[in-house]
């Protein structure tokens, strides 16, 4: 997209304009050059795949002389519709006058296989645009623009012209770059460079581009790329900026980046008057430092703050810098003018310190490229000490806190530095990422009444110098409004209560904002129950990491901010005691992580939300589960607070819940029927002699102490629930989603009720006994394990965010120990001798005449399996 974003743009775009007129000397009517190519126009060519497109290119032909220094275009493109008409009626060419002229050949359209003139040089405007006018750079660029009048669908637009002239500055050394695939259809492609024999030329193709095709000549090369129906190359949605796999080649006549690096070199050098001319006036405008760290620091500041950026480009000043004194009488300058003279100030002190030219957003492919001064747009200052440390310094950028080992650097990744020194690209160091902590604290007046809102948001390194040139160059009551409405759409009725504030500590580079707020409203009705009222906690400030762009299957790379690093902080004071369960959540992959945190004491409930990009994008094969993740996080980053004011006067009466007491006795007292019944009817003889007989002992012993404790646990467990709270029930049961909540708590009270009078009666016959004994404590074993596990999944699939981490860890806990229980006891119970000895009494003894014989306990035995 380096190459793709920056080509076909011939639609005018309208920027803030300076009429020079018609008739301009540097562009003039002429004849196609003799040295070009001709090419055929596809005027019946109809490759428009895309209906709702306006147009699409017949013939893009691109022809560069070497030898003349020429470039020659030719553009035909059919309309399509109304909207073709509208974004293609306007022509534009840009370049450069200080260098350059333009004489347009023809300027076409083809209706109906008539061909119509529209080359008129008296309606031809040039004009200067300055589209980078508003961040204050002027390149002096001129354009040609021609107003095409009657354009009609499918008419076909054909003009061609040619540009003679390229800046004196690189000695004739030829680059360009260019795509072999576009973003709009393209019928017929060429692009030609004809070169003397004599000239070197590097060529470097990369995503699959085709070799050019080589003709030789007398005197010259031919060096030729054609391509024909050529598939509209698209852009999806959050690609990184420096991500590119259009199919593109470079070329280049400079053989290493040295020699780029030599090239510019001279013109960043001052001669020994000049040097001494500025050291005069470094020493009156920077005085009163205490050591080499402290000039530094302070010229750095002056050049970043006193001088503002100011970027008068154009000619050979797109390439080249005003000399440090010229930029210092003016107190203006661009990148180049404020590094060099950085560098030059601090040359005045013996410390060496050189610039570097880097590219704003596309260093990291600057390695695939071919040596060329084209392919940076921006420059910077390497400063190193003589112990060897080495700092970089971005000049541009106004309002910067730290100090030297501190301030921040943006990630352009390499670099070329302009020194004898240079031997080829530079890495340049990955910036360190601060956290942004952003504090809110909310003291509930009442519950179901107002509340106090302030707020400190702490920002460091380069979120704290945005935060700091938003503060000096914004208006303060509109910033005061722009923060008041930001919470607005969580609470309503919420007003400033004391005026936005701040705190600026440049020297540590910590910038932090204070804000007051009130809100009258801050409980509102639930959706789903008018009976209950809700508070809201949401962490507004994670928005733009927890929710990205939504993105289906792709090829391209998706976008992420590396230096993502937010951490919001919620406190909220409760005028009373409340009911929370504290929880803990972790979510993240090779891309991201993101934790959770509540937790609740002294009436004081904290929620913590911590996101940290661990990378600057995510591969496309990974886009699917890196977007489920955040689907995941989106689920609960709401926190509500519930308030039922029936249940609430519940709880303060201490109100008993007799329908729940009635139905604990129903089930104490079925349970008991029914363990009696079986007590007194379920019989069945020993296979054991008298003799034989065994008391209670070995690992009997430990598990008789584990029985004779369940009930007493089981006990304490049911005395101490919320089974008896009316409040409970009514919270439960006033509220559609917590229905289901309700009948599993009922399913529990069931189940604990149950499972103590069972323990008991198994307890019982453990002591007696009993040969029935074994078969029920096998029962007791494997009935808690089954109910258990069904209760606690049903709980864990229809709530899943009730529980906390920590909870969910421990119900599975608690089912593993009753599996190894079962897995042990069971088959103990089953096959041991020990068991079979012990276990020999029955309700009833037999008397000698009711003594079975062993034929008749082995049938009494099949009797009973069976």
């Amino acid at each position: 997209m380096f190459l793709l974003r920056s080509f076909l743009s011939i639609g005018l775009l309208f920027f803030s304009l300076t009429i020079l007129g018609q008739n301009h000397p540097q562009v003039t009517q002429a004849p196609e050059p003799g040295w070009t190519v001709p090419s055929n126009l596809p005027v019946e060519a109809d490759i428009n795949n895309d209906p709702t497109a306006g147009f699409y290119y017949l013939l893009v032909d691109n022809q560069d002389n070497l030898a003349t220094d020429q470039e020659y275009r030719r553009l035909s493109y059919k309309i399509k519709n109304s909207m073709g008409s509208q974004q293609m009626s306007d022509l534009a060419v840009n370049f450069n006058p200080t260098y350059q002229h333009v004489e347009i050949h023809f300027i076409n359209i083809i209706r109906e296989g008539k061909t119509i003139d529209k080359l008129d040089l008296d309606k031809i405007k040039v004009v200067q645009r300055e589209s980078g006018m508003e961040d204050n750079i002027y390149n002096g660029q001129l354009t040609i623009i021609s107003h095409l009048t009657d354009i009609r669908i499918d008419d076909i637009i054909d003009f061609s012209y040619t540009i003679t002239g390229s800046n004196p500055l690189f000695k004739g050394k030829y680059t360009t770059a260019f795509a072999l695939q576009y973003n709009v259809p393209v019928e017929f492609h060429r692009y030609i460079i004809v070169a003397p024999k004599k000239d070197e030329i590097h060529i470097k193709k990369l995503h699959g581009a085709e070799k050019p095709r080589i003709e030789e000549y007398e005197n010259e090369i031919h060096y030729s790329w054609t391509g024909q129906k050529l598939e509209q190359s698209t852009i999806e949605a959050n690609t990184p900026v420096w991500f590119d796999d259009t199919p593109s080649v470079f070329v280049s006549q400079f053989s290493s980046w040295q020699e780029v690096s030599e090239l510019l070199l001279p013109y960043y050098t001052i001669n020994d008057q000049e040097k001494t001319q500025l050291k005069t006036e470094v020493n009156q405008l920077i005085k009163n430092t205490k050591d080499q760290k402290d000039f530094i620091e302070k010229s750095i500041r002056f050049v970043q703050d006193e001088v503002r950026y100011l970027g008068l480009e154009n000619g050979l000043n797109s390439y080249v810098p005003r000399k440090p004194q010229e930029v210092l009488e003016r107190r203006f300058g661009d990148c180049k003018d404020k590094s060099f003279l950085l560098s030059e100030i601090l040359q005045t002190r013996g410390i060496k310190a050189k610039p570097i030219l880097v590219h704003s957003f596309n260093g990291r492919n600057l390695k695939s490229y071919l040596p060329s001064p084209h392919l940076f747009d921006h420059c910077v200052v390497q400063i190193q000490l003589e112990n060897q440390e080495t700092y970089y310094i971005d000049p541009t950028i106004s309002e910067q806190g730290g100090n030297l080992e501190t301030i921040y650097f943006p990630d352009y990744r390499m670099g070329l530095l302009l020194s004898q020194d240079s031997n080829g690209l530079l890495d340049l160091p990955t910036p360190k990422v601060y956290p942004i902590s952003i504090n809110e604290t909310f003291e509930l007046l009442e519950i179901g009444g107002g509340a106090k809102l302030d707020v400190v948001s702490v920002y460091e390194g380069n979120a704290a110098d945005l935060r700091r040139q938003q503060f000096l160059n914004t208006n303060f009551q509109a910033l005061q409004q722009d923060y008041s409405n930001y919470y607005t759409s969580l609470y309503p009725s919420i007003y400033t209560k004391e005026a936005l504030s701040f705190e600026d500590n440049r020297e540590k580079n910590t910038f932090k904002v204070i804000e007051s707020y009130q809100i009258d409203e801050f409980w509102s009705p639930s959706s789903e129950n008018v009976n209950i009222i809700v508070a809201r906690f949401y962490p507004l400030a994670l928005e733009p990491q927890l929710y990205p762009q939504q993105s289906g299957k792709r090829k391209s790379p998706y976008h992420l901010e590396k230096d993502s690093n937010v951490q919001h902080n919620t406190i909220v004071y409760f005028p009373k005691a409340w009911n929370i369960q504290d929880d803990k959540r972790s979510f993240g992959d090779q891309y991201f992580q993101y934790n959770s945190d509540v937790s609740y004491k002294n009436a004081t409930l904290k929620i913590t939300h911590d996101y940290t990009t661990l990378s600057d994008h995510v591969a496309p094969e990974d886009i699917t589960s890196f977007l489920t993740e955040h689907s995941k996080i989106q689920t609960q980053l709401n926190y509500w607070l519930q308030y039922n004011p029936e249940a609430l006067i519940a709880s303060e009466k201490n109100s008993i819940s007799w329908i729940a007491v009635i139905f604990l006795w129903f089930i104490l007292i079925g349970s008991g029927v029914i363990c009696y019944l079986i007590y007194s009817k379920y019989d069945f003889p020993s296979k054991v002699k008298p003799k034989y007989e065994r008391k209670i002992g070995g690992w009997l012993i430990l598990i008789g102490i584990g029985l004779a404790l369940t009930p007493l646990i089981l006990l304490f467990r049911i005395s101490t629930s919320n089974y008896f709270e009316s409040s409970v029930w009514i919270s439960l049961f006033s509220n559609t989603d917590t229905i289901s909540m309700g009948l599993i708590l009922i399913a529990e009270m069931i189940f604990n009720s149950v499972y103590f009078v069972f323990s008991i009666f198994v307890v019982i016959l453990f002591f007696q006994r009993r040969t029935i004994a074994p078969r029920m404590i096998i029962a007791l074993y494997a009935g808690v394990l089954i109910l258990s596990a069904l209760i606690t999944f049903t709980a864990l699939y229809l709530h899943p965010n009730s529980f906390t981490g920590s909870q969910t860890q421990e119900l599975y806990s608690d089912l593993s120990i009753m599996v190894i229980r079962c897995l042990i006891f069971i088959p103990y119970f089953l096959y041991s001798e020990r068991v079979e000895e012990t276990f020999t009494k029955r309700k009833k003894e037999p008397t000698d005449q009711d003594e079975y014989s062993n034929e008749e306990i082995l049938e009494h035995e099949e009797v009973l399996i069976n």
